[in-house]
Order: structure tokens, then C-alpha cells, then sequence
């Protein structure tokens, strides 16, 4: 019996020994999964409202809270217009015929107006430089195709100059602008995307300076001739031969002697 104790008395010696070294590891374990991430570290794209085309503009997110100032400039996605007006609780800032496109700058036809998703035409009597630049400027509300189509134009207008931008596709010039064919107007329009639109505009511009010609060179003034009134010319005076001349003095002398 005795020996029988003292075994289970080493048993269980063992076994809190074990239990002992055990409680370490589950202590370990405790620290590396304590207190959780905060929520907005764990926030996916997909719960923040971030879509393809908000990251294809600018590749920031737009972070829900009550200021919309950001949706006062630039080129929005509709989608992503439309939920950051309403996290924001101003949902009165957002229409739904915006889903087709709208811009805020002036001189264009919207959409809506003419029925054509995301397609813009320069109004008459407008710059076509300016048009552009503001267009980019916002809000508007596009997708990406269009948003491509209207950054590659303004390339093509730093490139060509405002002025000669203006007398191709629209001018704020009545006289300049009447002369633009209708067809010839600027457009911005998702239907380009992919299209060699600044090619084409390119030969339009080539085309344009070949009908002009080169530049004609200044005729120089007429000279004005100042006539001079001819005077009569006297008779020419001859020379005399000299055998003649001798001949005039010895005659000379002899009517002296004469007389």
C-alpha cells in the first residue's frame, strides 16, 4: 500500500508539472488574439461604396461623412455619387436622370436633353477650349469612357492652342463660329471612347491649313517715277578740221590787206 501511494502521489506530482508548463503556451495564445481590430481596418471596398470607375478617376475613396465638397468638382461615376449624397444625408443633391450624365459646366447640351447616354454637345456661340477645361473642372457626372474622351481632347487643344481650337470645333466669335460645320462641333462622348477621334480632328486641322494657303507676302509700294521736264537740246557743236580752219583765217587776212 505504501509504495501504491507514493506513486500516485509522483502521478499526480507529473501531472501538475505538466499543467504547470502548459498554462504558459494558453497564456501566449490569450496575448496575440487579444482586443479586435478596429472596424474601419476591416472595412472591404465593397462596404465603403469604392467602385472601378471612383478608382479609374482619381484612386481615392470617398469617405462617408457630412461633407460633400468633394462632389463639387471633378468627374464622378453616378453610383458612387449618388451613396456618398446619401451617407452624407443629403440626398436633395442627387437626381436620377444624372444617371445618363450631367455637368455643371456651361455651353453644353446634356444628355437628358437629347436622350444620349453620356453624350455632350457644344452649344452654339461657345468656346470650344473653355468648354472642355470646365467640363473636366465639375461636377460632372460620367463614366470613364467619356471622362477618356474629354482628357484626350484637352491634349489636343494644349497642343493645337486655344485659338486655333476655337476656329476648328466652336468659337465664342459669332462671325468665326457660324463658319464651323455642325458636324465639325466638339462632342464629348463615351461613344468615341476607342475611336482615333484626335486623329481625326488632327486632319481636319491639316485640311484647314491647306485651304488657307500660305500666308501671302506684302506687296512692296509702287514707286512714283518723278519726270524730269527735258530741256531743248542745243545743236551739237562740231570740230572744225584744221586744213578748213586755216583756210577760213588766210581768206580773212587777205580781205584785210584789202582794205
Amino acid at each position: 500500500m505504501p509504495a501504491r501511494e507514493s506513486g500516485s502521489q509522483e502521478s499526480e506530482t507529473e501531472t501538475a508539472t505538466e499543467v504547470a508548463v502548459a498554462e504558459p503556451a494558453a497564456a501566449k495564445t490569450e496575448f496575440t488574439s487579444e482586443g479586435e481590430l478596429p472596424a474601419v481596418a476591416q472595412t472591404s471596398a465593397a462596404a465603403t461604396g469604392a467602385t472601378a470607375s471612383e478608382l479609374a478617376f482619381d484612386g481615392q475613396q470617398q469617405q462617408a461623412s457630412g461633407d460633400v465638397s468633394s462632389l463639387d468638382r471633378g468627374v464622378h461615376d453616378w453610383e458612387e455619387y449618388k451613396q456618398v449624397c446619401d451617407q452624407a444625408g443629403k440626398p436633395e443633391k442627387w437626381k436620377d436622370y444624372y444617371r445618363s450624365g450631367h455637368t455643371e459646366a456651361k455651353g453644353w447640351s446634356q444628355p437628358y436633353d437629347h436622350r444620349a447616354m453620356y453624350d455632350w454637345h457644344l452649344k452654339k456661340g461657345t468656346s470650344a477650349s473653355q468648354a472642355v477645361q470646365d467640363w473636366l473642372k465639375g461636377p460632372t457626372i460620367a463614366d470613364y469612357r467619356a471622362c477618356g474622351v474629354a482628357m484626350e481632347l484637352d491634349e489636343l487643344r494644349d497642343e493645337m492652342g486655344d485659338h486655333k481650337f476655337d476656329s476648328l470645333f466652336g468659337s465664342a466669335n459669332e462671325d468665326q463660329d457660324s463658319k464651323i460645320p455642325k458636324a465639325q462641333r466638339l462632342r464629348i462622348s463615351a461613344a468615341a471612347y476607342g475611336v482615333p477621334l484626335v486623329d481625326q480632328m488632327k486632319q481636319i486641322a491639316l485640311e484647314a491649313d491647306a485651304h488657307q494657303g500660305p500666308v501671302a507676302e506684302a506687296v512692296p509700294a509702287a514707286v512714283v517715277e518723278t519726270r524730269v521736264e527735258e530741256k531743248p537740246k542745243a545743236a551739237p557743236v562740231h570740230d572744225q578740221e584744221p586744213a578748213v580752219i586755216a583756210q577760213e583765217l588766210g581768206m580773212q587776212q587777205h580781205d584785210r590787206e584789202l582794205l
